[in-house]
């Protein structure tokens, strides 16, 4: 009997195997890769997240398909004489993430060779190791590739964990991919360095997206600017994120981004972001730039934002709940920590220079004048603001003793938001064009007692968001 090998490869696990093994009666015996050990090849950690398809069609029907198979099967398809398109698929959790076409002509007693090259459209993240060969152009791994985690990651599980080599370092060398952390988080992200555009991505790119992710635990101190914990600048999306921990930078430092022309939504924030200027819980500073405006929608935050450093009016200010500086747009949000800073301090943004905020509601526990200021820049939902600010609110007893309440507030004196049809619907006057907010992001049913509306979020973060005493 004639055998005949087939080479198949996965640039993301490059494997070699058996691949068609044709018999005078016409029987296709296909023998998916089996487990090895080696970077180079898939491994038992990798195995069980990926299932192979196989489909055989003849003049463009499909007339035998195997699904679901194992790494290491073999599977024998029984063919009739004549010309098959042969299409391999590879798949996670019933997702496709790549496939190739071959061809092949069965005769009896006559075989042909096919090689088949399969490159993954999508690289599964399970370990350490795989997150940090993101974006290093290694075998395939370029800055603009498709990556999905396939399970938590700890980054404290070892002696050196700190995190110096950001993904996509720079705007000439930017993240312009996709990154779905597909409901699973990093644990213990720690960057201890100095430079701008730190956090686990560096800068994110027009096009590219970072999504579905949770960082828990971040601890990031960095002598720079443009410090975020998923990015420290970012042009493309960021999606369904959250985080938890510490952020500690000295101009334009976010809970989320540091800085950003793109757009950020359905993102949470539970850090403490500390810094010298443009402080924001989910944005230090949200811009414009040419055609990109950046968008902060249906975020959150429970963080404390403080100023540490001296300061002089002329360049430490803008702290923010939400954005330190806003430029853009930012609408749906609410933020419930303390907020510091010697100027330009608000609750959701510090300074809007000709931005939009909207629909907003700040829910903080205090707004606070550093000690060694004596400015008056500072309101419940905006310290500073030359823009657009419809339809806000904020808590009928936050309020600052030495300043008047802000006229940009259409607070009431009575605390509305305690009830969740406050918050989703939207009688003439209460919320602005767009609407109340949406129960597509927003999860209503536990709002009241101090109780606040939680994101709607891939694995289902644990979410306690109260109005802080």
């Amino acid at each position: 009997m004639k055998k005949v090998i087939f080479l198949f490869f996965i640039t993301a696990f490059i494997f070699s195997c058996s691949l068609g093994e044709f018999s005078n009666n016409g029987t296709l015996v296909v023998k998916l890769p089996g487990s090895s050990s080696g970077r180079s090849t898939i491994s038992s950690e990798t195995a069980d997240v990926i299932t192979f398809g196989i489909d055989c069609a003849r003049g463009g029907k499909i007339e035998k398909s195997e699904k679901d198979l194992r790494e290491g099967q073999t599977v024998s398809i029984s063919l009739a004489e004549g010309n098959w398109t042969i299409t391999i698929t590879a798949y996670n959790t019933g997702e496709s993430i790549g496939s190739t076409v071959s061809k092949a002509t069965i005769l009896a007693g006559r075989m042909t060779s096919v090689p088949i090259t399969l490159k993954l459209n999508t690289f599964l993240i399970r370990t350490e190791e795989d997150l940090r060969r993101v974006g290093t152009e290694d075998v395939g791994w370029t800055l603009g590739a498709n990556y999905k985690m396939v399970d938590d990651i700890d980054l404290g599980n070892n002696s050196f964990n700190n995190w110096t080599d950001p993904i996509g370092p720079s705007d000439t060398n930017p993240f312009t991919g996709t990154f779905d952390g597909n409901g699973f988080k990093i644990s213990h992200l720690k960057i201890d360095n100095s430079g701008n555009n730190q956090g686990l991505f560096g800068y994110i790119g027009v096009g590219g997206t970072v999504k579905n992710l949770g960082l828990e635990g971040v601890e990031i101190n960095v002598n720079g600017d443009k410090i975020g914990s998923i990015a420290g600048y970012n042009k493309g999306e960021i999606l369904n994120c959250y985080v938890t921990g510490m952020i500690n930078g000295t101009d334009a430092v976010g809970g989320v981004a540091g800085e950003s022309t793109g757009a950020i939504r359905r993102c949470y924030s539970e850090a403490i972001v500390i810094g010298f200027r443009n402080l924001g819980g989910i944005v230090g500073a949200n811009q414009v730039e040419g055609s990109l405006i950046g968008k902060v929608e249906n975020c959150y935050t429970t963080g404390d934002i403080e100023f540490i450093g001296v300061a002089t009016l002329s360049t430490a200010q803008s702290f923010g709940g939400i954005a330190g500086y806003n430029a853009g747009r930012i609408e749906y949000c609410y933020a419930t920590g303390k907020v510091e800073g010697p100027r330009n301090v608000g609750g959701i943004v510090g300074h809007n220079a000709n931005g939009t905020v909207q629909n907003c509601v700040a829910l903080n526990s205090s707004i606070v004048r550093s000690s060694n200021s004596t400015d008056t820049y500072f309101e419940r939902v905006i310290g500073n603001s030359s823009g657009t600010v419809p339809n806000n609110y904020a808590r009928n007893s936050l309020n600052i003793a030495f300043v008047t309440n802000s006229a940009s507030v259409q607070g009431t004196t009575t605390n509305d938001w305690d009830s969740a049809d406050w918050w989703r619907t939207a009688p003439p006057g209460r919320w602005s064009v767009t609407g109340a907010w949406k129960p597509d992001s927003w999860n209503f049913n536990n709002v009241g007692s101090g109780n606040l509306p939680t994101l709607i979020m891939p694995g289902n973060p644990t979410q306690n968001p109260v109005v802080q005493q």
